[in-house]
């Protein structure tokens, strides 16, 4: 195979990644923000005057805003595990090309990162999907500590 060719197959390796990372991001956003807005309205719920029988209501409510809390955390968990492993991907094909010989074509770079770096920290998308859970599991938290009262 030339250069070029090798170059093309890398090139469309990581642009297939890169449009997996954007979809599965785009989608993950839509979700959350479904869940945010489904979140939040079920809480405003727990005014007394927004319920027929509220000391009836009131645990069913708490039960659902529990299971969003824990649909949040896991989706945004198995999110990130299918972002970080397209990022893998991503980060195998860029030594996979470093690897190869370019034949005098050292000026095909491939750009393509799973991240950025600020300072000595890789940022990734996987770690921006892990944030939205720990969201979740900190309002699960808050959650049963008003419940407790």
């Amino acid at each position: 195979m030339s250069t070029n060719e090798l170059f093309d197959i890398a090139r469309n390796l990581i642009e297939h990644e890169d449009n997996l990372i954007n979809n599965r991001i785009t989608w993950f956003l839509i979700f959350q923000g479904l869940l945010f807005g489904a979140f939040f309205q079920a809480l405003s719920l727990f005014e007394g005057t927004k319920l027929p029988k509220p000391s009836e209501h009131q645990g069913y409510l708490l039960y659902a805003l529990v299971l969003l809390c824990i649909v949040g955390s896991v989706s945004g968990l198995v999110a990130g595990i299918a972002i970080g492993t397209a990022e893998n991907q991503i980060t195998q094909v860029m030594k996979w090309w470093k690897d190869q010989p370019k034949g005098g074509l050292e000026h095909l770079p491939i750009s393509g990162t799973p991240g950025f770096t600020v300072g000595a920290i890789v940022l990734r998308g996987s770690y921006f999907l892990a944030a939205f859970a720990l969201v979740w599991a900190t309002f699960l938290f808050l959650l049963f500590r008003a419940a407790r009262r």
